[in-house]
């Protein structure tokens, strides 16, 4: 065991070797990157994103988390522990287009949209009920009231 510790803590120091302290606080991952800029590392046998690794080696974690580690710097290749936290696929993309990294498509350029974008306006500004405007355009109530509430199909 204590052989093992002494490779452990060998190992870990290595890792943070690896890295470029920058001025704005990131520590930027030096060696393998992929197209997006993560780094990659590999810990007993496995290979993962660089800045995964430095939440569990500095947390000293007996598993890897299960959750996303999430920067806050938006820098891929940081490593700095003081940036990165844990949580959720959906924390993750409310991060991204809270900081207007991601733009997701809006009106009819949706994956899942029903309606053209010219639908939505003739829905939007029609003085007929709710239930007569979704039977016309084959949609729910729901839907016709979410567009009239500027909810969903709003054309950016």
């Amino acid at each position: 065991m204590k052989d093992y510790n002494k490779y452990l803590e060998r190992r870990k120091q290595t890792f943070w070797n690896n890295m470029t302290k920058q001025e704005n606080g990131c520590w930027t991952w030096d060696l393998c990157k992929d197209k997006d800029g993560y780094g990659y590392a590999s810990f007993r046998s496995i290979t993962m994103k660089a800045h995964r690794l430095a939440y569990f080696l500095h947390h000293n974690l007996d598993k890897f988390p299960t959750k996303m580690v999430i920067h806050s710097c938006d820098n891929p290749a940081c490593c700095n522990p003081s940036h990165l936290r844990l949580g959720s696929n959906s924390d993750n993309v409310q991060d991204m287009i809270s900081r207007g990294r991601i733009n997701p498509p809006k009106g009819d350029r949706h994956g899942q949209a029903k309606l053209s974008n010219e639908e939505a306006m003739t829905i939007r500004t029609s003085a007929l009920p709710a239930k007569e405007i979704a039977a016309k355009f084959n949609v729910c109530a729901t839907t016709v009231y979410l567009i009239k509430a500027n909810k969903i199909y709003t054309i950016a």
